[in-house]
């Protein structure tokens, strides 16, 4: 739509991104099936946003990152190869502050969102003030999958403000619970079926 693309635009610059809202906001025929399918199809175009996003897999033990885009890997130095499979501590070093740190673990133990702004370092070891959101994500059975983080780095800019405003506004755009099943949860309820039939 004309307004999302004009949000997005105060994010920064790039192509049409009509596609983002319809992922996002609409459910028809085409729809994924699955919160798997959704995810590719957000990343699919998460990769030219100018907000750092990460998403880490919440299932497994050490929520180890399973997408980081172009803006991540410009923003830390890290690759994609080089993130994908760890946990985002990797941008933490001695000059982080640990009160944050304990908050944010917390959050994101229990499932819930959060906007920090914190010290980080890339892969350098320069330090840089990261401002980061957090959204869970539940499939339709309520399970914790996977949390999406946006980040983006203070600079003094004057258009840092705009870009806030735009980004959180995007956040509310990401549903915190999907209407879709994950794959693991047809498997399971699959199975079910066939030991009951």
């Amino acid at each position: 739509t004309p307004q999302f693309q004009q949000l997005m635009q105060s994010i920064g610059e790039y192509g049409d991104m009509s596609q983002l809202t319809d992922i996002l906001t609409q459910v028809d025929e085409g729809s994924p099936k699955c919160i798997e399918e959704w995810l590719n199809m957000f990343v699919n175009l998460a990769d030219a946003l100018p907000a750092s996003i990460i998403i880490a897999d919440m299932t497994i033990a050490s929520a180890p990152m399973v997408f980081v885009n172009q803006e991540f890997t410009r923003c830390t130095g890290y690759s994609k190869e080089e993130a994908l499979g760890r946990n985002c501590r990797i941008l933490q070093s001695k000059g982080t502050e640990r009160d944050v740190v304990t908050y944010m673990r917390s959050c994101i133990s229990r499932g819930q969102g959060c906007i920090v702004s914190i010290t980080n370092f890339k892969r350098n070891g320069d330090p840089f003030n990261n401002l980061l959101a957090f959204k869970p994500f539940y499939d339709c059975e309520g399970i914790y999958h996977y949390m999406i983080a946006f980040s983006l780095e203070f600079k003094d800019d004057p258009s840092f403000k705009n870009r806030l405003v735009a980004l959180d506004k995007m956040l509310e755009l990401i549903p915190m619970q999907s209407y879709l099943p994950s794959n693991a949860t047809c498997r399971f309820y699959g199975s079910l079926s066939v030991r009951l039939t």
